[in-house]
């Protein structure tokens, strides 16, 4: 496994992570206020990097061969 597996295996969970806390949040805050607003606009780059990690995962590219 090489530089860019490793990376990504811990960038997938910590993407697993800050989802399940946004889920959990977006649970407790009210639709159409400012915290609710940032929610949503925090899932949209983490979503991008957890589909981006599992591509790497899946694919097994090492950009640094």
């Amino acid at each position: 496994m090489g530089l860019a597996q490793s990376i990504s295996r811990v960038v997938f969970g910590i993407d697993v992570l800050f989802l399940l806390l946004l889920g959990f949040s977006l649970l407790h805050v009210k639709p159409g206020s400012g915290p609710y607003v940032v929610a949503l606009l925090t899932l949209v780059p983490t979503a991008l990097t957890l589909v981006m990690s599992a591509a790497v995962l899946y694919t097994g590219w090492e950009p640094f061969e």
